[in-house]
Order: C-alpha cells, then sequence, then structure tokens
C-alpha cells in the first residue's frame, strides 16, 4: 500500500500499488461518485430496481470477473447494444407488464439478453426455464441414468414438488415422458427436450 493524491480531486488517498500500476483504482473514489452523480441527474434511475437489475445483468454477461459470468458472457450469452443505454432498457421494461413482483427472464435459456428474447415473469416460471444441470449426462433435461437399475429415470418439478415419470430403457424414451407431461398439463415456463426426428 502507499499514499497517492487524487488526479480528479487533489486529495491524498491510501490504496494498493498494484491496483494503481495496473489502473484499476484511478481516484480516491471521487470519480465513481462524479460519474453515478452525473448519470442519475441524466436518466435519474440509479436508486431504482430496474437499475440495479440492468446493472446486474451487464456485469453477468459482460465482466469476466462476475461470479456468475461462466454461466452467461463466459457461455457465449450477451446484451444486444441497444440496452446498453439503461434510458432504452427502463423503456423497454414500461412497455412489457415490467412489476417490482417480477423478474427477467429469456425465453430461451442460451439467447441474448435483448427485447426479442426477454419478458417479465414471477421466480416460480423462471426456475422452470432454466437449462439442464452441468452434472446430468443423459443429454435431456428431467433424465438421469439409475446405475441400481440400468434404466432411465424420468422426473419433472412443479410448484416445489418432484413429481416420478417411471423409467425407461432409454434416455430418449424417458426425455418423451418429460415433454407429455409437460404438454399434456399445459405447463406454463417449461423448455421441452428437443427429440431427434427419427425417435418420434
Amino acid at each position: 500500500f502507499g499514499i497517492y493524491k487524487c488526479g480528479f480531486c487533489g486529495n491524498e488517498f491510501k490504496a494498493n500499488t498494484y491496483d494503481i500500476n495496473r489502473g484499476n483504482t484511478r481516484s480516491c473514489g471521487c470519480y465513481q461518485k462524479r460519474r453515478t452523480s452525473k448519470s442519475n441527474k441524466i436518466h435519474g434511475l440509479c436508486s431504482t430496481r430496474l437499475y440495479t437489475i440492468w446493472s446486474k445483468l451487464k456485469d453477468r454477461v459482460l465482466n469476466p470477473k462476475d461470479k456468475q459470468y461462466n454461466d452467461y458472457g463466459g457461455r457465449g450469452i450477451t446484451i444486444c447494444e441497444e440496452w446498453l443505454d439503461i434510458q432504452n432498457f427502463y423503456d423497454w421494461a414500461m412497455k412489457n407488464e415490467y412489476s417490482d413482483e417480477l423478474s427477467i427472464d429469456r425465453i430461451d435459456n442460451d439467447g441474448n439478453y435483448c427485447p426479442e428474447n426477454c419478458r417479465w415473469t414471477t421466480s416460480t416460471i423462471q426456475n422452470r426455464n432454466q437449462r439442464k444441470r452441468r452434472d446430468n449426462t443423459s443429454g435431456y433435461k428431467g433424465v438421469c441414468y439409475n446405475k441400481e437399475t440400468g434404466r432411465y429415470r424420468a422426473r419433472i418439478d412443479v410448484n416445489k414438488k418432484q413429481i416420478y415419470l417411471g423409467q425407461f430403457l432409454t434416455a430418449v424414451e424417458g426425455a418423451i415422458a418429460y415433454n407429455n407431461y409437460i404438454i399434456e398439463n399445459n405447463l406454463e415456463g417449461f423448455i421441452l427436450n428437443e427429440i431427434p426426428t427419427e425417435c418420434l
């Protein structure tokens, strides 16, 4: 650590020498406050819930240091150029049924943050719209291999209740059972498994 003179206001401040040399720290803190204040004067949104949502989604797709980056930006998901301006994001939200009880959700879980692929939903619907788990080796959501029986087990979680759909000889059969349950019960928000045409 060392004592440095702020190039923006002239005040002295204590900072990590490494951060100074790398350019990570450029002021005593007044620069960021000045930028935030200026930004807030322009759009007046910095203290709103929408600004927080916008800021966090930008970080997870654009900032490699963000703890969620690997699940978003790290796998190719980004934000459209239009939404880099908070005012545009705010205008879209207001025209698309935003409320403080809802969260932003990507319709295509592998798609980008943009008007065509986003909506405001409840946490229940959002939880349903998730890609398959990383440790899933079956290749299909809701289907896992049961070593004890040598078969594939299918199940689905609905309103915090786990529903058993049966055991099948192949993963595809389990995936079809998963899809059929969603369709037959008209469940909103769930992603259907993509089944190879030759298996239908």
